[in-house]
């Protein structure tokens, strides 16, 4: 499958709509995407990780600082707050803070993104190389009625 030309990299994302999203479905997904390791999702978001408040508590204990120390330099949106990359938690390779890692990371390189028409469809960030393998998974499936398209927000 070739991704779209007209996002620059490493924005590409493809949304698959006619996958429903179900736990057979999210199941399928997770079995098929294999992580390889390479760290290039904890280095490559220009405005950060969406971190929520709990989230930022438990990494400012890791880290041996208080929630607002923590917090104190991050940018604050509607009361979740996006933690700049590169991750200060990266070790190598690899994430330092596994165990108790944002959402948004455990969920990486997937998401879910509501349609025009209201439909739930999910963003797969293609950019990722484990997600490149999983789309060619993907493409095969194009039998069972699954459309491909680049991502791109509403405004």
């Amino acid at each position: 499958m070739d991704l779209p030309e007209d996002v620059p990299e490493p924005f590409k994302s493809v949304v698959v709509e006619g996958l429903p999203d179900t736990p057979a479905n999210v199941a399928w997904l997770l079995a098929h995407f294999q992580c390889e390791q390479c760290g290039q999702c904890c280095r490559v978001h220009t405005i950060g990780v969406r971190i929520t408040k709990e989230e930022a508590a438990r990494l400012a204990a890791r880290a041996n600082m208080s929630p607002e120390d923590f917090t104190a330099p991050l940018v604050e949106d509607r009361g979740t707050f996006f933690m700049p990359q590169p991750c200060r938690f990266m070790a190598g390779t690899r994430c330092g803070v596994h165990d108790i890692k944002p959402s948004v990371c455990r969920r990486y390189p997937f998401n879910k993104h509501e349609t025009v028409d209201a439909k739930t469809a999910w963003v797969i960030i293609a950019s990722c190389p484990g997600a490149q393998k999983l789309l060619k998974t993907l493409a095969s499936g194009r039998q069972l009625g699954l459309e491909y398209r680049p991502f791109k927000k509403k405004r």
